[in-house]
């Protein structure tokens, strides 16, 4: 196993030094840890390369530093990583002059072999000995903490490169913000995109799109309405997705009017609305208690060429139950019609439940004929 960063900084750091004399039991046991060759490794250059150093090492010489680094990075760079490792102890052991090169091969191998911890570690023993990791290295590792959701050392990552100045690409960026919005830490994330914006990168739609669903998501719908100003802003053209988050962040939080001003926007930019934007905007009425608007989009789906499916009558049943005063038999009607339509489902079951209570839901589902999985569903209970 790789040695902890502590132990592996200090090996790091006596590197390239005269290196001491080894005892016969010190040779003997490097001889039988040493790892045969497999039939995944026979290519000419590294068969060539191992030859020259397996010799070196069986006659107790110390290898040549060239070809002992070029035999480690051409077991890198095929993914072979372990021998690559133990070649590379071998030579911090014997005192070997060590390249970052090799360190940095090391790095991205392990990385692209999803053994991320170990790509972050030997990292951090560059940097603790006083190696100077290029920004593609750092990218690789900023990448690899990002797939493992590792917050704390992202943000060290980050600390460590105001001092070191490295050029963040816009993948790694994209991957950090990724791995902050799954992890619900929106602000984080937009500090983030802030930082991108900042250091004149441009942000790709696809991380506007993934900064202003996360927001839409935690009903931060006027945070969201800002970063698809900015994105505009940076000159990046908003899409279907785009429009489509933002109304749906005003219909969580029963924006209406934002909600029809942005699905203009949209039809202005020359961009059709579908039916998750019409459902969204649905969503938003129904969170106002406003069921007439909910009809008259339910109204108008045909001539566009859509269907209402169960989230508009999900909408239009939710809509007549925040109504004030509640339009109880409307919401009855909306269930029938969708019923009849096969748009029937366990949401439009839930919202009925809430509309009409449980034992007068229970009585059309009989009416309607349902089956008794949806009978069951919506059977009388305290309500």
């Amino acid at each position: 196993p790789p040695p902890p960063p502590a132990t592996l900084a200090s090996i790091i750091s006596v590197a390239g030094r005269p290196p001491r004399e080894l005892s016969s039991t010190e040779w003997h046991a490097m001889l039988a840890d040493m790892p045969g060759s497999t039939k995944q490794s026979d290519m000419p250059e590294i068969r060539s390369l191992r030859a020259k150093v397996v010799r070196a090492v069986r006659t107790r010489h110390i290898p040549d530093s060239a070809t002992l680094m070029a035999f480690i990075r051409a077991l890198a760079s095929k993914g072979q990583v372990d021998e690559a490792e133990y070649w590379f102890q071998v030579a911090l052991r014997l005192g070997v002059q060590t390249t970052e090169v090799a360190f940095e091969f090391l790095v991205t191998a392990f990385a692209k072999n999803k053994r991320f911890e170990t790509a972050v570690r030997y990292f951090n023993g560059m940097v603790d000995a006083g190696l100077s990791p290029s920004a593609s290295c750092f990218n690789t590792v900023l990448h690899a903490c990002s797939k493992v959701g590792d917050v704390d050392m992202v943000e060290k990552l980050r600390k460590q490169n105001v001092e070191r100045r490295w050029e963040i690409s816009g993948g790694a960026h994209h991957a950090v913000i990724k791995m902050l919005v799954k992890q619900r830490q929106v602000h984080h994330a937009t500090s983030w995109s802030s930082h991108m914006i900042a250091s004149g990168r441009a942000v790709a739609p696809m991380t506007f799109n993934l900064l202003i669903d996360a927001c839409a998501k935690a009903g931060e719908s006027r945070s969201a309405e800002a970063h698809l100003a900015r994105m505009i802003d940076q000159g990046c053209e908003p899409n279907l997705i785009t429009y489509n988050s933002v109304v749906n962040a005003f219909a969580t939080t029963g924006g209406s009017r934002r909600a029809e001003e942005w699905v203009r926007r949209m039809s202005a930019a020359g961009i059709e609305p579908d039916e998750v934007t019409y459902g969204a905007l649905c969503k938003a009425y129904a969170r106002r208690g406003q069921p007439e608007k909910v009809q008259k989009v339910i109204d108008s789906l045909p001539e566009r060429g859509m269907e209402a499916n169960q989230y508009f009558y999900a909408s239009l049943i939710g809509a007549c139950a925040r109504a004030r005063p509640t339009q109880h038999l409307r919401a009855e009607q909306a269930f029938c019609e969708g019923v009849r339509r096969g748009v029937g489902g366990a949401l439009l079951l839930h919202h009925l439940r809430r509309a009409v209570g449980s034992a007068r839901a229970h009585s059309l589902c009989l009416e309607q004929g349902l089956d008794r999985g949806a009978l069951e569903a919506i059977a009388p209970r305290e309500d």
